[in-house]
């Protein structure tokens, strides 16, 4: 076989493989800003080191990508696709400890699989400037969160529904953030179990929804 019939040969021969190709670069470039960005912080990290980490070109980068920025906003925007995810209950889940509960349990998973992001996540709460350039893409998510946390509230007659999804929004964003800094000593399953009691059943025993 001659060089040429070689190369024939690795060339996706279908759009479909072109695309799968596609996805394939653009999930191992996004893979590895998350990790520059989460580890080194966003401003500090630049398209070269990006590149290094991917084992790929600069170039091959903005064929995808336009500027870090891009690569920012896609990491985030997978990100909140995620999160969204943990806020969609299963069809026979309708008491609403037992959605708390489902929910806690999703968001405790979630830091433990997805430590990167929740530490980008972490380094962007305190840097004013990147969380204003990505506002646009974190409104929508945030909306379904606290309209998710304000919902669970009223079904169990808060006497301020709106006030304590704030509360428990910060809860959230704590935990995460505390984690973050020392994962390996933070009592997480301690936390979670600390919330579970406290939002995910009726505070009297006889209670029900």
């Amino acid at each position: 076989m001659n060089i040429q019939s070689k190369w024939r040969k690795k060339m996706p021969r279908t759009p479909e493989q072109f695309e799968a190709l596609r996805e394939k670069s653009q999930q191992k470039i996004l893979r590895a800003a998350l990790e520059c960005f989460a580890n080194n912080g966003f401003h500090t990290t630049s398209m070269n080191t990006i590149a290094k980490q991917a084992g790929i070109s600069v170039g091959l980068i903005y064929n995808y990508f336009e500027s870090k920025n891009a690569l920012l906003q896609a990491i985030i925007l997978d990100g909140c696709t995620q999160i969204s995810g943990m806020f969609e209950m299963p069809e026979d889940t309708t008491n609403p400890y037992e959605k708390m509960r489902v929910l806690l349990d999703a968001y405790f998973t979630s830091l433990r699989e997805n430590i990167e992001f929740w530490k980008l996540y972490s380094r962007l709460l305190v840097q004013p400037d990147v969380m204003q350039a990505l506002q646009e893409t974190l409104a929508t998510v945030f909306a379904e969160i606290f309209s998710w946390l304000e919902a669970y509230f009223q079904a169990i007659d808060a006497e301020d529904p709106q006030s304590e999804a704030k509360v428990l929004g910060a809860i959230f964003d704590g935990i995460g953030l505390h984690y973050m800094l020392d994962p390996e000593h933070y009592p997480l399953d301690a936390v979670k179990q600390l919330l579970l009691q406290k939002y995910a059943q009726p505070l009297h025993s006889g209670e029900t929804s």
